[in-house]
């Protein structure tokens, strides 16, 4: 997935059991304003659940690496744009690149889940065999995506239940990206539905509190739940996005 490179790069990060289809929005829109995309297939997706089950969050972010050594190749100026999952892998990329990411920008961050979640259903797989009987989780649908129209793509464009490894490896990722939000100086934009009941509102908080780049922003996208990008706001969202990437990039 590749256009225009005017503006400079966006290396554009699915989320967990998606795939840069969920991102299609978000891809056309950032072409259209004249950016280069790159949208990576995380290793374990675009095939079956299964998949996911021997992966490591390692492979996620080299996946990710790879499209931004693809895309600077190309332009100096690049950034990065993930959703979930993709969120994590941005930020790790903006801790990792320092000032050499031009921005990024995280959607649905999930730093942490719901307690349900953190605090019962976490240590049980991760401690106990259960994660050997109980491979796999479903999926939500109505709490991923209020828009019935997003919700159907969603549902066509991404696994229909979750491999337990692959939360597993989630957990591991979120709590090295945690440790490590002091090291992000490049601009920040922070995007999160409303109605987000996977990544808790909260996430926003933990973000402001921690990151030490002078540019951070927020918006609160009201009419939306997890997967924004496929939500009743996506188009304020898509807006919001260029309108901070265009102050870091020139023609």
């Amino acid at each position: 997935m590749s256009h225009s490179r005017k503006k400079g790069g966006v290396v554009l990060i699915h989320g967990l059991t998606g795939t840069p289809a969920v991102m299609q929005y978000i891809a056309d829109a950032l072409s259209n304003a004249g950016y280069l995309v790159d949208a990576p297939l995380l290793k374990g997706h675009g095939s079956k659940p299964s998949a996911l089950m021997d992966v490591r969050w390692e492979d996620w972010y080299e996946d990710v690496y790879s499209a931004y050594k693809r895309l600077k190749a190309e332009t100096d100026r690049v950034s990065a744009v993930g959703i979930s999952l993709g969120a994590l892998l941005s930020l790790l990329l903006a801790e990792e690149m320092k000032l050499d990411l031009m921005a990024s920008v995280s959607i649905g961050t999930p730093l942490v889940l719901t307690p349900l979640v953190e605090r019962l259903l976490y240590p049980i797989f991760k401690y106990t065999p259960i994660k050997y009987i109980v491979r796999y989780v479903g999926k939500n649908w109505e709490e991923s995506v209020a828009d019935p129209e997003g919700r159907k793509i969603y549902m066509e464009k991404s696994y229909d239940k979750i491999a337990t490894a692959s939360v597993l490896e989630l957990f591991k990722l979120k709590k090295i990206v945690l440790k490590r939000l002091d090291e992000i100086f490049s601009p920040i934009l922070i995007l999160h539905g409303k109605y987000d009941k996977v990544a808790p509102l909260k996430n926003v908080a933990i973000l402001k509190d921690v990151i030490r780049t002078r540019m951070v922003e927020t918006v609160i996208l009201e009419n939306s739940r997890h997967v924004a990008v496929l939500d009743h706001d996506k188009e304020l969202l898509g807006n919001k996005i260029i309108s901070f990437l265009n102050r870091f990039s020139t023609e």
